[in-house]
């Protein structure tokens, strides 16, 4: 794939494009909503925008449209791509090459999707936990909600699903980072977040999660904890918490020694947390970024 040109602008004024799809759904060029003269481009614009190597036309048609590619359809879709580029005020802002359609790159990096995606990609080539964890920090704040929650395509509902995924990876990761450095009350939260995001990341991550909460607050919070997890699975999947999540909550209940307080004193030569042999270690996997 060829770099994209410089965007310009078909009128003579400055080009700036906001793109938000991360909570809210907003595209600002040069403050202002563009005019897309119809749903359908600006739907099929953040479809580009979901795939930045672009989609050739019949993707696209079955896709976003749910219909097979035909004459009249391949002309909807010349409409819709003139449409684009009209809203946004500039012809490069729709690149075709052999067949391939693909919103410019500066289009595309300017976004929060990407920037989310980018900041991934950056967290897992540092080897420092510090530089690892300030970029973790730093990408989660652009994961502001669900993508395009306005919409519902199956391509969107894929999508959606794919980002949700890929955050509650990286608050995972995070968390095991954060207890790394002794900040339980900031690993909490990102553990609880994740959990929230997707409950069914794996189970011995509510485990871990009770364990921290027993250790940090009191055991009352952490069997709170698993008295939701058992009512979302008798709710939704009707079924039980594994044998090992229930012997944990009785001793839990029973006041059984889960491991020494985390303090500085008990913490072995690399600083690991003396919960470690439970939390974090199976968070290290790579795929916590993959994207």
């Amino acid at each position: 794939m060829n770099a994209s040109p410089p965007i310009q602008p078909t009128e003579a004024q400055p080009f700036y494009l906001e793109v938000h799809t991360l909570g809210v759904t907003r595209v600002l060029l040069n403050g202002h909503e563009p005019q897309w003269h119809a749903q359908g481009a600006r739907e099929v614009f953040f479809y580009l925008l979901s795939h930045p190597a672009g989609r050739t036309r019949d993707q696209v048609v079955r896709e976003v449209w749910n219909v097979e590619p035909g004459t009249l359809i391949n002309t909807r879709f010349r409409v819709t791509v003139f449409r684009i580029r009209q809203a946004l005020q500039a012809q490069d802002s729709v690149l075709e090459e052999q067949g391939v359609y693909r919103l410019n790159d500066l289009i595309v990096q300017g976004s929060d999707v990407q920037r989310f995606r980018s900041g991934l990609n950056a967290a897992r080539r540092h080897t420092d936990p510090a530089l690892q964890l300030q970029v973790l920090q730093d990408t989660l704040e652009h994961y502001q909600g669900l993508y395009l929650c306005e919409l519902s395509s199956e391509w969107v509902l894929a999508m959606r699903a794919d980002l949700q995924g890929k955050q509650a990876r990286a608050l995972l990761h995070l968390a095991r980072l954060l207890c790394e450095r002794l900040d339980c009350k900031d690993s909490i939260a990102a553990r609880q977040q994740a959990l929230h995001a997707d409950p069914y990341l794996g189970e011995h991550h509510h485990q871990d999660l009770m364990r921290c909460l027993t250790q940090k607050y009191s055991k009352f919070d952490a069997i709170e904890h698993y008295r939701r997890f058992v009512l979302l699975l008798r709710t939704e999947v009707q079924d039980t918490p594994m044998p090992e999540t229930q012997q944990l909550a009785e001793d839990i209940k029973q006041n059984h020694t889960l491991a020494h307080p985390c303090t500085p004193k008990l913490l072995d030569l690399e600083r690991s947390c003396v919960l470690r042999q439970w939390c974090g270690q199976r968070d290290l996997d790579e795929a916590l970024f993959e994207t």
